[in-house]
């Protein structure tokens, strides 16, 4: 990081329908992904491909409007964006998804804490984590969790952050899936078999090159739509972009509250 530019310290990865979430904030600094190396357009609608440094009550923060997915095709430019963030002094990364729920315990419209990951992507970990060591280590399933890992102290952090905004915050564990395509009807019963309460796009692969580059991370579900079998009602992005926007304003809070008590 250049001796002239401030640490940022906190970043907040916005998932679908959720760019607004970083608007009113005065910008000091903004990139484009097409402007950041490895990085690219961003390809998926409601994802606007950009990088700000705003602040908030007197402290820097990173939002990261939208995202790179794995089934864009390419794995890279998502460690690559992470790594940015890593450059750019980001230690402790907010990650949000748009996901769907598997049960009652949460409804589209609500926020979600999720307190683990069940990474379905089945993907090369060590491609979306630029930093890790060139040769795999010797207990592979310790370093599965290590990868995944979510800090307690951030989460303790954002329940705080929803009681001083006054929003109720639920927990859930949360699957990551392949996509583009939304999960079947039996994957989803396979999941709450299991005792998953969501399901998503994304957030597997950011935890994963995050941790491998030593930072902090915690995770935010925003619930936009009932898990595939469990409503009659098709599934559609439109749908989730709509739902996510709704919710915009109390993540917002969430966040605005999260970063003061920094």
């Amino acid at each position: 990081m250049p001796a002239d530019v401030e640490r940022v310290g906190t970043g907040v990865l916005l998932g679908s329908g959720l760019s607004s979430v970083g608007d009113p904030f005065d910008v000091e600094r903004r990139l484009r992904f097409d402007e950041i190396p490895g990085v690219g357009d961003a390809g998926v609608a409601g994802h606007r491909g950009e990088v700000r440094t705003v602040r908030i009550g007197g402290h820097p923060c990173c939002f990261v409007f939208g995202r790179r997915h794995y089934y864009e095709g390419d794995e890279n430019p998502i460690g690559r964006l992470i790594e940015h963030l890593y450059e750019s002094g980001v230690r402790q990364l907010v990650v949000t998804s748009a996901a769907g729920s598997l049960d009652g315990s949460a409804r589209p419209g609500e926020l979600v804490l999720v307190d683990a990951i069940l990474d379905l992507q089945f993907r090369n970990r060590r491609t979306a984590a630029p930093l890790a060591t060139s040769s795999p280590p010797a207990n592979t399933s310790r370093a599965a969790a290590a990868n995944l890992r979510l800090a307690d102290h951030l989460r303790a952090r954002i329940q705080r952050a929803a009681r001083r905004a006054g929003l109720r915050l639920n927990r859930g564990s949360l699957a990551s899936f392949p996509g583009p395509a939304y999960e079947t009807p039996s994957e989803i019963r396979a999941l709450k078999s299991i005792g998953t309460s969501l399901v998503s796009m994304s957030g597997a692969p950011e935890t994963v090159a995050a941790n491998a580059l030593g930072m902090q991370v915690a995770m935010i579900a925003v619930v936009t739509n009932w898990a595939a079998g469990i409503s009659t009602v098709p599934l559609t992005h439109d749908d989730v972009l709509t739902c996510g926007q709704s919710v915009a304003a109390d993540l917002r809070r969430l966040i605005t509250q999260f970063v003061e008590l920094d």
